[in-house]
């Protein structure tokens, strides 16, 4: 895939997540009665949150790797008498 077309695919998706994150926060504001702040105030406010967002994801998204890469180091089966048996 050419660079180009992969930038403008995350580009678009980015703002997805932020356009969602926003609209999420304007029914919250609304939900608890309170007054939606201006929109430059609440787009700042959606992309902080999706960063967050993201920097979670990020993090469980490594742990899980972690998990993988550890489970496979021993290679199939070793270790795994029901594995083994199966075969």
């Amino acid at each position: 895939m050419e660079e180009t077309t992969r930038d403008a695919i995350k580009r678009m998706a980015l703002d997805a997540e932020k356009k969602a994150v926003g609209s999420f926060l304007r029914w919250r504001y609304r939900r608890r009665e309170m007054d939606v702040p201006p929109e430059g105030v609440l787009e700042d406010q959606s992309r902080e949150v999706a960063g967050r967002l993201n920097e979670a994801a990020v993090k469980a998204g490594a742990g899980i790797w972690k998990e993988i890469k550890k489970a496979c180091r021993g290679g199939p089966g070793k270790g795994d008498e029901e594995h083994n048996e199966k075969q």
